[in-house]
């Protein structure tokens, strides 16, 4: 979309307007217009409110007007309830009366068929040209809590009312009315005060990425959650999503389609595991995004996010009323990868002055019922274990009692520390009820499942510990843009390079292959073993055959003349018969290479995201173990160390069970040049490099195998 010409007096008219003229307005509470009117008279907007219907005088006590022209005053935004024929002239009225931003209820465009996708490419273009913001179509609206404006309409379901100056400032941002209002209830019932919540509809014209960006620019706005579906845009996203992190605002987004299967037809082992649902996670990882999987996971992150706490690390103290509660709560919190510190001796010895000789007092600490009889003591056990420095996040599992004050003694414990506070449902239906908002400003967080309050928990240390790493800029790059041997430029859509031609490249960027030689016949062959030393591998030689197991066309350990003269016939021999009609130019002799691991190394292409470099154990595991780690291009060396750190690689690399690390800065990077040949080469659509054998430390790392695929339908170079 082309930038309006005034972006912000646009973002102002929409969010902020004085005055809203709702195109359909009625009153028949069944119809959006009829409802809207009633919401924004409900939820005290103190601007001016212009129903426009030619076949009423009146409203609810509010003067009609027969058309945008006929109203009086200036009109900062139009509502428009209107049937979707009806939508585009009344754009143009918009414009007549400078009417700097539109919401769109009306539904009939992209969702329903092809002409109603052209229409809806025609709200795109005219919002454009006629310099307004628009919202929808097919939108329940939005509302903004900050000006009282409530300009959304929801079947049979009152909207919250919200604080006049909320201050957990919460935007949400849904692709769904319904899952919307469900939200918007969760954070009621909870105590977190929204403050701008809008549904993006069609996203004709304004779409997630948008109003992300806007979000992260007010002031008022401190975290921003969302329910998504899917964007088109993942370059717009991904930037709206860094500023965000940069700006310290967290995002909270529970997507859609997890278990969709990729449209692409892959033709290597990275294309098939690339599918759209694992780039997404992988782009919100990196990022800083928190991805959530429920709604109640959902409000138990944004209630940890609401206390303007951040753990300092992954140390974790319980402290809890019973003793079976306590075990089941060490159980998730461990198992959520928390961990449950050993509370010091001092510590240890202040908890069991007040109780008995049989409570545990290490962590977790069991009160043994006690807190909710004598006055005092579970604050005092309590604030005794937030002391300890080895612990991040206090873990809190008690009955709530109104006899023994527990909200008060909650809100004295949050006074004496500044760490997080989770407070956990110790009794089914037992809540703070309305003085949950009250404990999360003071800096308590209330969950009322052990399993989403441990995963939520962990989810906060993680973006902790991202946001403090982030620079809040582009790291600067240590390597060059390689250069892409001329002849693979501007390869034919759909053309597949087979081992020796992806060699080539590789090796003109600095990646070092395996000693390999290329020999049409079994004496040539013969004398490339001799060359290069035994033992040696022979391979198939094919741009046709691009998985050669698959062929029966490899001979490993191979430590004579005479086997190597054997294998060139039958490696030749078996391409030919099982890929009839391939072309067979001999074979790749290649050094063995022995004490390393393989590894993969890829390029796919994602149609939202773009180039995705891949990263994981190779060989056979990669289908086997699907044990990879997905960053969206570009990278730099922080997301490069990040992703091999999320693997089980990673153990294998760093040295497991005694054996001797292997080459790691080595496989950083052959990562990073792969990146850039990727970026470097808009052409290249996968590339597969399996496998990559890594050797212990100062050795380096080898490719043995490769592919790689332009862009389209297959054909063969």
């Amino acid at each position: 979309m082309k930038a309006a010409k005034n972006s912000s007096e646009g973002w102002d008219a929409l969010f902020f307007p004085s005055s809203i003229a709702v195109v359909g307005g009625s009153g028949d509470l069944k119809k959006p217009g009829g409802i809207v009117l009633e919401n924004l008279k409900a939820g005290g907007f103190s601007g001016a409110i212009y129903p426009v219907n030619p076949g009423r005088r009146e409203i609810n006590g509010l003067k009609c007007y027969p058309d945008l022209a006929s109203i009086p005053g200036q009109v900062d935004l139009a509502i428009l309830a209107v049937k979707s024929h009806i939508v585009l002239p009344t754009l143009k009225e918009c414009s007549a009366r400078e009417i700097r931003a539109a919401i769109i209820f009306s539904s009939g465009f992209g969702e329903v068929n092809e002409a109603g996708l052209k229409d809806q490419g025609r709200i795109r273009e005219m919002a454009a040209e006629l310099n307004i913001r628009i919202c929808g179509p097919n939108t329940m609206g939005m509302v903004n809590y900050l000006n009282k404006m409530q300009s959304a309409f929801v079947y049979g379901y009152r909207l919250p009312a919200m604080p006049d100056h909320p201050e957990n400032g919460i935007a949400l941002i849904c692709q769904s009315g319904g899952v919307g209002c469900s939200l918007l209830q969760a954070c009621h019932q909870r105590g977190l005060d929204v403050a701008a919540y809008v549904c993006t509809g069609n996203e004709a014209a304004t779409d997630f990425s948008d109003y992300l960006a806007y979000f992260t620019s007010r002031p008022e706005i401190k975290m921003v959650a969302s329910y998504m579906e899917g964007i088109s845009d993942g370059n717009k996203f991904a930037g709206a999503a860094e500023a965000a992190l940069a700006a310290g605002k967290p995002v909270v987004i529970l997507k859609a389609g997890a278990n969709e299967a990729s449209a692409r037809a892959a033709r290597s082992h990275t294309g098939a595991l690339a599918g759209s649902a694992p780039v997404y996670r992988s782009l919100f990882r990196q990022k800083g995004i928190i991805q959530v999987q429920s709604i109640g996971e959902m409000a138990a992150v944004l209630s940890l996010l609401a206390t303007g706490r951040r753990p300092a690390g992954k140390g974790v103290a319980i402290v809890a009323s019973s003793g079976g509660q306590a075990v089941i709560a060490a159980d998730k919190y461990s198992g959520a990868g928390l961990e449950l510190v050993r509370l010091g001796t001092d510590i240890q010895n202040k908890i069991a002055r007040e109780l008995p000789p049989f409570a545990g007092v290490s962590n977790p600490v069991d009160l043994t019922g006690l807190d909710i009889v004598i006055p005092g003591l579970f604050q005092r056990c309590a604030a005794a274990a937030a002391e300890d420095p080895g612990v991040d996040t206090l873990v809190l599992s008690h009955w709530l009692n109104e006899g023994i004050d527990s909200v008060g003694q909650l809100k004295a414990i949050a006074g004496l520390t500044d760490k997080p506070l989770a407070l956990l449902g110790a009794m089914p239906g037992a809540t703070p009820g309305p003085a949950s908002g009250d404990l999360v400003k003071c800096g308590v967080a209330f969950m009322d499942d052990p399993d989403v309050a441990a995963n939520a928990l962990v989810k906060v240390v993680e973006y902790t510990e991202k946001a403090r790493s982030n620079p809040g800029h582009n790291s600067p790059r240590s390597h060059t843009a390689p250069v892409v041997p001329a002849r693979y430029r501007s390869l034919r859509p759909g053309t597949v390079l087979a081992e020796r031609e992806v060699k080539e490249i590789l090796t003109a960027c600095g990646i070092q292959v395996v000693p390999e030689l290329a020999a049409a016949t079994a004496e040539e062959a013969a004398a490339a073993a001799q060359e290069l030393g035994y033992p040696v591998a022979v391979k198939v030689d094919s741009p046709d055959i691009l998985h050669k197991t698959e062929v029966d066309g490899i001979r490993l350990n191979l430590s004579g003349p005479e086997e190597v003269r054997r294998a060139f016939s039958s490696v030749t021999g078996q391409g030919a018969r099982r890929q009839h009609g391939a072309l067979i130019r001999g074979v790749l002799v290649q050094k063995m290479v022995s004490g390393g691991q393989e590894l993969l190394v890829g390029i796919s292409r994602d149609p939202v995201f773009g180039p995705v470099l891949t990263f994981g154990m190779g060989g056979i595991w990669v289908e086997t173990l699907k044990d990879i780690s997905m960053r969206v291009l570009p990278v730099d060396e922080g997301d490069v160390r990040e992703m091999i750190r999320e693997t089980k690689a990673f153990s294998i690399l760093a040295g497991a069970r005694g054996k001797a690390p292997l080459d790691l800065p080595a496989v950083e990077d052959i990562l990073l040049k792969v990146a850039l040949l990727a970026e470097s080469w808009p052409t290249l659509a996968e590339l597969d490099i399996n496998p990559l054998i890594v050797l212990p430390e100062s050795r380096g790392a080898f490719v043995v195998d490769a592919m790689a695929a332009a862009a389209g339908e297959t054909t063969v170079l």
